[in-house]
């Protein structure tokens, strides 16, 4: 592990748990982390030193709710 992370932000009304997933483009799940929570804002690092440089998707779920989002990681 190189200690390189990606810092994640996040609003939630109440406390919750939340489930980080990362994946690789060929579906491949190759990070879960799991948070729990606060009301208002919220900012998570996420450790991804391990991870090879490309493309890779980012999802965030919480009480039914998924949001995905694109993250590349550079040389």
């Amino acid at each position: 592990s190189s200690g390189v992370d990606v810092t994640l932000s996040m609003t939630h009304n109440r406390t919750a748990q939340a489930i980080v997933e990362i994946y690789a483009l060929n579906g491949a799940r190759v990070h879960t982390e799991k948070l729990t929570t606060e009301k208002g804002l919220n900012t998570y690092s996420v450790e991804i030193g391990h991870l090879v440089p490309g493309m890779y998707l980012v999802a965030v779920r919480s009480e039914g709710v998924r949001k995905t989002m694109k993250l590349v990681i550079s040389e």
